[in-house]
């Protein structure tokens, strides 16, 4: 395991990932959504630790890419887990033309600025 500052343990255990098709299910039918241009957010508010849920198309790229895109939304999510309490979050990564030919690292930025400003404007609760 990774150890944080003031030797805190940092990692994306499976009791935060989103696994069930009836949870993907539950949060598109009682949740929430906001939109971006790379990144499409659904979540609800449920009692207990915050979980998330991962979906990547093939369409957002090759494998290198795809995975790549998960594993910084989930280092996004394990950092921002106190402004993200108590709620399951579903993060869509969109694919489109004008994405596809941008390259992995402009994406990323794209990704990280999105995510940030969801933090900010939407303070799901």
């Amino acid at each position: 395991m990774n150890e944080g500052r003031k030797g805190r343990v940092r990692s994306f255990r499976p009791e935060h990932r989103l696994k069930k098709s009836n949870d993907f299910k539950a949060i598109r039918v009682t949740g929430r959504s906001k939109g971006y241009r790379n990144l499409v957010f659904c979540w609800r508010t449920q009692e207990g630790i915050s979980r998330l849920g991962l979906s990547v198309g093939r369409r957002a790229g090759n494998a290198i890419d795809r995975n790549h895109f998960k594993r910084q939304i989930r280092e996004w999510f394990r950092h921002s887990k106190s402004e993200l309490r108590n709620i399951d979050l579903h993060v869509i990564v969109r694919t489109h033309a004008k994405a596809v030919e941008m390259s992995r690292e402009a994406r990323i930025e794209g990704m990280r600025y999105e995510m940030g400003k969801f933090l900010q404007s939407s303070r799901p609760s």
